[in-house]
């Protein structure tokens, strides 16, 4: 079964309206739980006078005004639960960031919303119209307003929703069964994604009971919705969608008061599902408080899904370069204090730090870090923090040699330039190795996704978003080769001893060392604590770039904009890759060249401009980010006049083979009588194909067939072809025939 998952949060409940406002007020110890006496003259004389109301207000203050929340004429149309399913269905795919505009996704999104009740002042008001004036005073959309299905049926006429759509009314248990029940939709193949909760309106005086005692006898009314958007995994991480949780299973059963106590049932119903064995020593702990870390953690986390321009960063993204910034900042502010006592060494201060930030746009910097986070990312991994592991190893090279040269400053002045001379070799050999290894795999990679989109386009149009298997193939040709290196780096903290082995070129440390000796002389009696700035400036910029690069490369390469098109993933994939494979085999090559270079000392013109180019690196550094920019922006560009032409051969193509597929299907197919019931196809619940002739097959359609118990009708000789393509029309389908309107008036 598919795995499924919450991407979207949406709620109207007596806490507020929306999911943020509700949260914030629940573990600020908030009570929804007010006063009703007031609320209507009936309320006055019952024994109980509690309810859990949604509150009434403008809507900047959360609270629920109709016409504020919703479209104009749903106010009349709706009954209040269902008002309320709409608002907080909106919130939730808001949350989810899922708008679909495209038919099959449309037709993949379903809505499952359930009520016990429903809204009791719609069945009183009609009881009291009905009693003063008979059926003229009912109300003609008294019964629309009533049916709980129709929370479900507005949220899909309004948004277009063309997937599953149903409700439950199970008593109290009804979000849960919502829940559970469009998850399995989901699981089993029906919908990529289902908007599921529940919704009530039942405060009313037919409603009001006594509130708990110290047996729990007695109950307190509530009024509101809850609704998640439920995903599939795949699809999810896909579009790079948030996932807030796996939903692993719910029991469909009605609990009573002689059943196994709820949560065991639910835990054991998923050990049954999963196949789960639980050993005796298998054991959950929980955090049963909230820590300040984590708090402002998740309000940040909720800030930035308010904003829509903020939300198109990943959030883990955005936090580690704000965390970053703000640790470059402090640094700042503590070197400033200390430079205030010693001005002279303001300018070297600058210095160091613009040196570290010109170090990031190194080649081999923005190369490894590139290639490692696509590496981590089709392995499965969220990689924000490839960049900023690899700088601190790459600093702590600086800081230790630093370190040495301050506390040993006319002794290592002396022998410094044959320990720099024996570690770039070390350094320069391992850096060159790396990017030309990966950039041969890249190589291998780049060939199997020109392959795999040229099998892809030679399908139908409409088959590109189909099917559960399909993936990047990305895995690389070295990769079995040199299995267990890759398997060193499986995890971004493993590029901290990366970065260390390419920082052993000592080129920068030698910087840093020549700036402390050069402090030493110039400011008498600088101690080696003042020296030590520098080194923690060089690093800091460093960190900062490197760390931002990292950030960004996982967000471009997560980039939910064209995630289920797959036709465009392969598109962007092999520009990205043909980018990354110019990179790291130029920047390999140039290092390799200048290993020879400084080692064997050849020369001639080849060898001075290959020493030029090692001399230019932050040059060619700043080419690299500034080549993503403008193949993005020329990708970008090029990709909807490319698109076009390439989909309208395919519907060529396509066209072209279908006359030859009816033809092969036998002569008996053009004598069909259109009247007779062997010329229809009926598409049953279970997702099979059954025809007049008594022949039943699988649907080739997601897991489901053309939903629902439908006849399928073709409109016309395109939509024919594209189905023969696919294998749906009568060829190997026991008989059944799909026709086309035209044709059907033709032989008629």
């Amino acid at each position: 079964m598919r795995r499924v998952v919450v991407t979207g949060l949406g709620a109207v409940t007596p806490l507020g309206v929306g999911i943020r406002r509700t949260w914030s007020r629940l573990i600020d110890g908030h009570c929804g739980v007010v006063s009703v006496k007031n609320r209507s003259p009936q309320f006055a004389a019952l024994p109980s006078q509690v309810a859990a109301l949604v509150p009434s207000g403008l809507k900047e203050d959360g609270r629920w005004t109709a016409k504020e929340w919703l479209q104009p004429g749903d106010e009349r149309k709706m009954a209040l639960f269902a008002q309320y399913a709409m608002a907080a269905s909106h919130e939730a795919l808001e949350d989810a960031a899922w708008h679909p505009k495209k038919e099959e996704d449309l037709e993949a999104t379903g809505v499952y919303i359930g009520s016990g009740i429903g809204s009791f002042d719609d069945v009183y008001e009609t009881s009291i119209a009905y009693e003063k004036g008979g059926y003229r005073k009912v109300s003609p959309l008294f019964v629309p307003r009533l049916l709980i299905n129709l929370a479900a049926g507005h949220i899909s006429m309004r948004f277009g929703l063309k997937g599953p759509n149903h409700a439950a009314t199970t008593a109290c248990t009804t979000g849960a069964h919502a829940i559970g029940d469009a998850a399995r939709f989901i699981a089993y193949g029906d919908a990529d994604v289902m908007v599921a909760g529940g919704a009530e309106s039942c405060i009313h005086p037919l409603a009001i009971a006594g509130p708990f005692d110290k047996d729990r006898a007695g109950f307190v009314i509530g009024e509101g919705a809850g609704v998640l958007v439920l995903e599939e995994l795949e699809h999810a991480q896909a579009r790079g969608a948030r996932i807030y949780a796996e939903l692993k299973g719910t029991k469909g059963a009605i609990g009573h008061l002689l059943g196994a106590a709820g949560s065991v049932e639910a835990i054991f119903t998923i050990l049954a599902i999963y196949h789960i064995v639980p050993s005796a020593g298998d054991s959950v702990a929980t955090e049963d408080k909230i820590t300040f870390l984590g708090n402002v953690s998740k309000k940040a986390e909720i800030y930035h899904g308010r904003v829509p321009y903020l939300r198109r960063l990943p959030f883990p993204a955005l936090a580690i370069i704000i965390l970053i910034a703000v640790v470059n900042a402090a640094v700042w502010v503590a070197v400033g204090i200390v430079l205030h006592f010693h001005p002279a060494l303001i300018s070297t201060a600058i210095l160091s730090y613009t040196l570290g930030l010109r170090h990031a746009l190194d080649a081999d910097h923005i190369s490894a870090i590139d290639l490692m986070t696509r590496r981590l990312i089709a392995a499965g991994q969220r990689p924000v923090t490839v960049g900023m592991f690899f700088s601190l190893g790459h600093s702590t090279i600086v800081v230790v040699t630093s370190i040495v040269v301050a506390a040993t400053a006319s002794a290592v002045s002396d022998k410094f330039d044959r320990f720099s001379q024996v570690g770039g070799i070390i350094g320069t050999s391992v850096s060159a190795a790396f990017l030309i290894m990966l950039g041969v795999m890249n190589v291998y990679i780049l060939y199997r996704l020109v392959k795999q989109l040229n099998a892809l386009l030679a399908t139908h149009p409409s088959e590109d978003d189909e099917g559960e298997d399909f993936k990047i193939h990305g895995a690389g040709c070295l990769f079995n080769v040199f299995k267990g290196m890759f398997k060193m780096i499986d995890r971004p903290w493993k590029m901290y001893p990366l970065g260390v082995l390419f920082g052993l070129g000592f080129d920068t440390s030698s910087e840093i060392a020549l700036l402390g000796i050069s402090s030493i002389q110039a400011a008498r009696g600088t101690s080696i604590w003042l020296i030590l700035l520098f080194p923690l400036l060089f690093t800091a910029g460093m960190c900062l770039l490197d760390t931002a690069d990292g950030a960004l490369m996982m967000s471009l390469y997560t980039s939910a904009s064209l995630a289920r098109d797959r036709v465009a993933i392969l598109y962007y994939s092999i520009v990205l890759t043909v980018v990354t494979v110019i990179v790291a085999l130029v920047i390999g090559v140039i290092q390799l060249l200048t290993l020879v270079l400084n080692v064997a000392e050849p020369t001639g013109r080849f060898w001075d401009g290959v020493e030029r180019a090692g001399d230019s690196y932050e040059i060619i550094g700043g080419s690299i980010c500034g080549s993503f920019l403008v193949f993005g922006a020329l990708s970008v560009l090029l990709y909807k006049p490319w698109r076009r032409r390439v989909d309208e051969k395919r519907e060529r193509n396509n066209n072209r083979v279908a006359p030859a597929l009816l033809h092969q299907n036998g002569e008996e197919d053009q004598n069909r009588d259109p009247q007779d019931p062997a010329s229809v196809v009926v598409v049953g619940n279970d997702g099979s194909r059954e025809d007049g002739g008594g022949g039943k097959t699988p649907s080739s359609r997601r897991g489901g067939g053309t939903p629902y118990g439908t006849v399928e009708i073709v409109g016309d000789e395109e939509s024919q072809a594209h189905r023969q393509s696919k294998g749906e029309g009568s060829k190997g389908k026991g008989g059944g025939q799909h026709i086309s309107a035209r044709e059907v008036g033709e032989r008629a």
